[in-house]
């Protein structure tokens, strides 16, 4: 019985930190994607107005994206499908980034025609729309896996809670039988010294 239950325990907790995994490379995701836009923004509203110290959230997304590729890097070291994902994503992020800092570049050197031409050949929103679509095909990743690893929670929740049940149902058992059998035998005895 403690075997059963170690073993049903060490599956249930085994189950819920895989759940707890995969979301934590959903958000990691969220988060890679919010960062690549908001560098997107930043750019944009420096090219308009020229004024440098719209460019902060520009200047605080590169490090910022390192991290989180690194974080997924490190969540998804046990998926191969997803790590070649990330390579993709790797690229795409880093085209991106160069891509912005070209628009900057621009912009200062020569000015905001300049820049407006180059956000007008549309290549930057090419450019993060393959972003996306790989975030997309990895969160889709994520999500069944998500699926399959909550049914097995849900499996293991089950299993560890009537495991518990006939435990507990088998200690009230053990507990009567302690209970009864000496009492049989105290009434037994009684009977045999009346006769």
């Amino acid at each position: 019985v403690v075997g059963l239950l170690y073993r049903n325990g060490r599956s249930f907790i085994e189950a819920s930190e895989w759940v707890s995994h995969t979301h934590e490379v959903l958000a990691e995701l969220e988060a890679t994607l919010s960062a690549v836009a908001e560098a997107q923004a930043a750019t944009d509203v420096y090219i308009i107005t020229g004024q440098e110290v719209f460019l902060k959230p520009y200047q605080v997304a590169g490090p910022a994206l390192r991290a989180h590729l690194d974080q997924l890097k490190s969540l998804t070291s046990d998926n191969p499908y997803q790590q070649r994902r990330l390579a993709m994503l790797e690229g795409a992020v880093a085209e991106k980034l160069d891509s912005l800092q070209q628009k900057i570049d621009l912009r200062k050197q020569k000015g905001f025609e300049a820049a407006q031409q180059r956000v007008a050949t549309g290549i930057g929103t090419n450019q993060i729309n393959r972003v996306r679509a790989i975030i997309s095909e990895m969160k889709q990743e994520e999500e069944d896996l998500l699926k399959r690893r909550t049914l097995d929670f849900q499996s293991s929740t089950r299993k560890t809670t009537l495991t518990f049940s006939c435990v507990i149902f088998l200690e009230f058992l053990l507990l009567g039988l302690v209970y009864y059998v000496p009492l049989r035998d105290i009434t037994a005895r009684r009977r045999a010294e009346q006769l």
